[in-house]
């Protein structure tokens, strides 16, 4: 799972489509040769990413606003 979803492999991208060209993408990634895995949706008020991440934004905007002031404090 980490290296699915934190991986710096140098072919690994996250890509946002809407859903009504998801299956368009994923034949075109099938066309290319590319690896593509849908993971996760955008939308509403939290991060969801299959079972492994379901988060609400506002907490992670919290998180990520503040943690260069925590690590320094």
């Amino acid at each position: 799972m980490y290296a699915l979803l934190f991986g710096e492999a140098a072919a690994r991208i996250l890509v946002s489509v809407a859903p009504s060209s998801v299956e368009t993408f994923m034949t075109i990634a099938k066309e290319e040769g590319a690896k593509a895995t849908v993971i996760g949706h955008v939308g509403g008020r939290s991060l969801t990413v299959n079972h492994w991440i379901n988060t609400d934004l506002v907490d992670l905007y919290h998180v990520w606003n503040n943690a260069f002031g925590k690590l320094f404090s």
